[in-house]
């Protein structure tokens, strides 16, 4: 084989995995494949272009109640099971910060006051930021009753 053609045979392999993946991610049937702000790159390929990551259970969840705290003061919301912080505020009309809406640009990153929020393995926020308590509204999930700060 040319190693021209071996070389485009290569970058046609990874940008095919790259589009099952984000594909995926945006489909929200995985993870987003990708950390913005570390660039560790992409995982390696699964059985079916698909990156393992499964919310938690629905059926076995209450909904969560959430509490966004602002300089303008505070709204309670319920998240029904399966749903995100952010997909639960946009069907009562809030306008929150967000971009991707996959947990890859941060822009919905917002500090946990209390309680608990559950979140992919793989997103742009750093080991840092979550050690400060940063969650990601588009891919985070409550855990019973939390408080958020938002900025």
């Amino acid at each position: 084989m040319h190693p021209l053609a071996r070389s485009l045979s290569r970058v046609l392999a990874t940008s095919r995995r790259d589009l099952l993946a984000a594909t995926a991610a945006l489909r929200g049937q995985a993870a987003p494949p990708f950390s913005v702000r570390d660039g560790s790159g992409w995982p390696a390929p699964r059985e079916g272009g698909r990156v393992p990551w499964t919310p938690p259970e629905a059926a076995a969840m209450a909904p969560g109640r959430v509490v966004l705290r602002s300089p303008q003061g505070e709204h309670v919301l319920l998240v029904p099971p399966g749903l995100t912080i952010l997909q639960a505020a946009r069907r009562e009309g809030l306008d929150l910060p967000s971009s991707c809406t996959v947990g890859g640009c941060g822009a919905c990153r917002q500090r946990l006051v209390s309680g608990q929020v559950d979140l992919p393995a793989r997103t742009c926020l750093t080991e840092q930021e979550r050690a400060q308590g940063y969650v990601l509204l588009c891919v985070g999930r409550p855990r019973g009753e939390v408080v958020v700060e938002l900025s």
